[in-house]
């Protein structure tokens, strides 16, 4: 039998941090008033508990590459850029999931013989851009395992630390984070 009974109350409380909104969920423990057993390490007081859970309203993203041989595409991916494979080719719709840390790539089968970069359909820009702090880390992993780098690890003059990467498609992926 416990010592006493503990009420829980709960509540949304909605905020903005950072220009982004935010709900925390509070919850608090008290003592059910009017016990005669009194709460371990308590002294009888109330006993409050704090718990913040903050909920994002979007928790990540992933990057969708159609591609003429989704398994030459995840065969690069894998051994040359360190990502692990979960294959889904016995489907309605034949894909393979790649992922990294918490970062992933869902390759499609495409109805081209080729992959059209960015930069070819548009005149600039690259295919993808993951975040991370850890460029020289990746950048060196990269290029001992054969990656093409195409443009080495620099300051952009939008403040952005970064390097990309071609991958066997064409595509340009970006590695890096914006500096304050």
């Amino acid at each position: 039998m416990p010592l006493c009974q503990i009420i829980c109350s709960h509540h949304d409380i909605k905020t903005q941090f950072d220009g982004r909104n935010y709900t925390a969920r509070i919850k608090t423990a008290y003592p059910r008033r009017g016990l005669r057993d009194p709460l371990p390490d308590a002294d009888n007081s109330f006993l409050r508990k704090v718990e913040l859970d903050i909920k994002k309203s979007i928790y990540s993203a992933l990057v969708i590459f159609p591609t003429p041989n989704i398994e030459r595409t995840s065969d690069y991916y894998v051994n040359v850029m360190g990502f692990r494979a979960v294959k889904y080719l016995d489907v309605k719709e034949p894909h393979i999931c790649l992922y990294r840390d918490d970062t992933e790539i869902v390759l499609t089968k495409a109805r081209t013989d080729k992959v059209y970069p960015n930069r070819e359909l548009y005149g600039y820009g690259e295919d993808a851009y993951f975040i991370t702090a850890e460029q020289e880390t990746l950048l060196d992993e990269f290029m001992q395992n054969g990656a093409k780098i195409v443009r080495e690890l620099q300051l952009t003059d939008y403040n952005n630390r970064e390097f990309i990467v071609e991958d066997i498609d064409g595509r340009w992926i970006v590695f890096g984070i914006k500096i304050k």
